[in-house]
């Protein structure tokens, strides 16, 4: 039996573990091979680039994700002011005074958030076409959609 067998069999593993984390340490800081260091080396670049792809990675999707949900909050808010002003004219209209200066203004908000609604409307239908040209998983866009689903 070689000494390295002897060190790593079950019975003497735990007993010398901590001498051979110790040789391991050694081994790594002062480079026993020429060879070892270089694949040191490789391995610690390797595992920077993975790093930093991860970083640009979560980024992206952090981008594209705050991106959809602005368009679909711009959705919601064109929705909101559609049935404020729907509101308002159901008041004015009680109180029979959906005529004049009145009228044209709430006219004009409500043109102006339909305007607006339509417009976000096709930036969200074309969204999801737009992310996948650019190479953007389906996915990301739909945890956006379920983290507004369940928020409400």
């Amino acid at each position: 039996m070689t000494w390295t067998k002897t060190l790593t069999n079950g019975r003497n593993r735990a007993r010398f573990a901590p001498h051979l984390a110790a040789l391991a340490g050694f081994a790594m800081a002062f480079g026993s091979t020429h060879a070892s260091s270089q694949e040191a080396d490789v391995r610690a670049r390797a595992a920077a680039e993975i790093a930093e792809r991860t970083e640009r990675q979560a980024e992206l999707k952090e981008t594209w994700q705050r991106r959809y949900d602005e368009a679909l909050g711009r959705v919601a808010s064109a929705n909101a002011r559609i049935e404020k002003s729907e509101r308002t004219i159901r008041k004015l209209r009680q109180r029979d005074r959906y005529k004049g200066p009145e009228r044209a203004e709430v006219d004009s908000e409500m043109a102006s958030a339909q305007s607006d609604l339509e417009d976000a409307r096709r930036e969200v239908t074309e969204f999801p076409d737009v992310a996948r040209q650019a190479g953007i998983p389906p996915g990301w866009l739909r945890e956006v959609e379920e983290r507004r689903a369940r928020e409400g």
